[in-house]
């Protein structure tokens, strides 16, 4: 029987009709929160937050072919006008927030040819899913999270979007608050979990690295039967009491003690293109089309996984070759002859520093290195200190022959800089606007390197289309 047939939607979900859909009603054919994606015969979920209710797109929904809407506000006017569509039928619930994570959770239990696999982390976790999609993709039928769906819409969406004859699905989870991980585990029930780092992300949101970490813990007390645990080897004593329980368990790093071990690295160019080149336990060597040894390491938790699939580490590592990276994760572009490094997906003091060390070792022989820098945002308390740190960093590795910080913490970036070079030429920024990026812009040179790296809010990939866009024109 198909999962998405009218009764078994209601049971998953505790609805009841608004009026009951027709006897011989065909099953759903996908789950969509969206109106301007929705197909013919899909289900519509209409979500609400602070500032939206997507209920206004009810009657949207079913003229757009939507074949049941579910509704926690069955007297909205759109949601009435819905229900009286031919074709679509709304079926009532007390939370449709609520409501899609338990229909997620009903159809991952009807996946039972599927191993489920779940991907958290401070940093590296959506790289690290695509990692671990490229090796499987090459041997099995593989469906993973689009773009960053990690949170308590992406991850049931992304279980929903999954197929009875997936082998793997590939699901990726995020926190900024306590709890939202156990909420998430709880939904995907996983085969496998991966735990790619635990760093400094969202330190404003919990009391300390102990909540921290006992947040990303609870990964580990929602998974299936005979569940496969991958965790740094550098993090096994903090997840001891969490992991004791887990049948399996596989540690990954550059400890001599890690079960997989990343024995060497190196950042190269490769047709103009940076390379990240590893080896693993001083035997396999592999190449991938992304720089960052940070992401070397990542690729570890595809090895382990592919391995427990019974692939050679010979396989893996010629699948990782065609790896997609993910946009805006140290994203490499050419333009006019210069390199520009965007990371501007997201921002903590980890990710920063694995930025920062790796454009120093890729781009020593370039006329000039900039950095354009913006704000970490979530830091709470720490925000002062883990900018200044930044900017110690920054200065330790390398003098920028420019320097632009953007944000209210941009002076607590550049003062470290210009205490330890003080001649160097700096841009201080309290926002950014269209303007500041062709000024930004007009400053780049052929033969610069340009890293682009802030939290998401700043949209920093403006400055790099920017510079894109005048090095285009310059060339006609």
């Amino acid at each position: 029987m198909n999962f998405f047939a009218p009764a078994n939607i209601q049971q998953a979900v505790a609805g009841k009709w608004l009026s009951n859909p027709p006897a011989d009603a065909s099953p759903t054919a996908a789950v969509s929160t969206d109106t301007r994606t929705i197909a013919p015969g899909d289900l519509f979920i209409p979500l609400h937050g602070e500032h939206h209710d997507a209920h206004d797109f009810a009657r949207l929904a079913a003229q757009a072919g939507a074949r049941i809407i579910l509704a926690d506000n069955p007297n909205h006017p759109a949601v009435v006008q819905a229900d009286a569509h031919q074709g679509c039928s709304v079926l009532c619930v007390p939370d449709t927030n609520v409501a899609l994570l338990a229909l997620a959770a009903a159809y991952r239990k009807s996946l039972t040819n599927t191993r489920v696999i779940a991907v958290t982390g401070s940093n590296g976790k959506t790289t690290t899913v695509r990692l671990i999609q490229a090796a499987l993709a090459s041997q099995f039928n593989v469906c993973a999270s689009k773009k960053s769906f990690n949170n308590h819409v992406g991850l049931p969406l992304t279980v929903l979007a999954a197929k009875p004859t997936d082998d793997f699905l590939i699901c990726e989870m995020g926190t900024s608050n306590p709890g939202e991980i156990a909420l998430l585990a709880a939904t995907c029930q996983p085969d496998i979990a991966v735990l790619t780092s635990l760093g400094r992300a969202h330190a404003g949101r919990f009391d300390s690295f102990d909540a921290l970490l006992a947040e990303k813990a609870s990964i580990f007390h929602h998974l299936a039967p005979g569940a496969l645990a991958i965790v740094p080897a550098s993090f096994t004593d903090g997840f001891a009491d969490a992991l004791a329980p887990v049948p399996r368990v596989i540690t990954f790093g550059e400890l001599p003690d890690a079960d997989i071990r990343l024995s060497a690295s190196s950042q190269e160019w490769r047709d103009a293109n940076p390379v990240t080149k590893g080896t693993i336990d001083d035997k396999t060597n592999f190449t991938l089309p992304t720089p960052g040894k940070h992401n070397a390491i990542n690729a570890l938790c595809a090895f382990a996984i592919a391995r427990d699939a019974g692939m050679t580490d010979t396989q893996t590592a010629t699948a990782l070759e065609s790896l997609e990276p993910a946009p805006m994760r140290l994203q490499h572009t050419r333009a006019a002859d210069i390199s520009i490094f965007c990371d501007a997906y997201n921002a903590n003091p980890d990710s920063m520093r694995a930025a920062i060390v790796t454009f120093t070792e890729l781009t020593k022989d370039h006329a000039r290195r900039i950095i354009i820098i913006g704000d970490m945002l979530e830091l709470g308390d720490h925000a002062i200190q883990m900018h200044e740190e930044i900017g110690r960093c920054i200065a330790a590795n390398l003098k920028p022959d420019l320097l632009v910080a953007i944000g209210q913490h941009a002076p607590h970036i550049a003062y470290p800089i210009e205490k330890a070079h003080p001649d160097i030429t700096q841009i201080i920024l309290s926002s950014l606007d269209e303007s500041q990026c062709q000024r930004i812009a007009a400053r780049i040179e052929p033969g610069d390197a340009v890293l682009i790296k802030a939290s998401r809010s700043l949209s920093l990939e403006r400055i790099a289309r920017a510079i894109e866009a005048r090095a285009a024109a310059t060339a006609r």
